[in-house]
């Protein structure tokens, strides 16, 4: 085998080996919010929360809502507050206190729906929880 043949097959080799490996491109994961929880675990008194959330800027859902000083009964649960998947931003506003949560950063391709749990304890704090969407949610 001459030298320019042997060349010919050693790049028609690399090309074929990486050719998946330049196509391949990885997929963003697409948040959807299946629950949407917010607490408060203070026992001194109750509280005021603001719920907001984003999508490109505009405001996709926004909620008021005063809850008792009690963590079993200063509850309340939102399925599904926005329908369908995209890229929003969730902000929770409480005594003083701040969160913002932006849902892209916490889901992977696999697992993109989430629930997200907001409370107020001495500060208030954010959980998450991300699982693989099906048809169902």
């Amino acid at each position: 085998m001459d030298r320019r043949t042997y060349m010919t097959a050693i790049a028609s080799m690399v090309t074929a080996v990486f050719s998946g490996c330049l196509d391949t491109q990885e997929t963003e994961p697409d948040p959807q919010i299946a629950f949407l929880e917010v607490e408060n675990h203070r026992h001194d008194s109750p509280s005021e929360f603001d719920i907001r959330i984003e999508e490109s800027g505009e405001t996709v859902f926004e909620a008021s809502e005063e809850l008792v000083a009690d963590p079993t009964e200063g509850v309340i649960l939102y399925e599904e507050p926005v329908s369908g998947p995209g890229e929003y931003e969730v902000t929770v506003e409480v005594d003083g206190h701040e969160s913002h949560t932006d849902t892209s950063d916490l889901v992977t391709p696999d697992e993109e729906c989430l629930y997200l749990n907001f409370y107020l304890s001495g500060s208030l704090h954010v959980e998450s929880l991300a699982w693989p969407c099906d048809d169902d949610t």
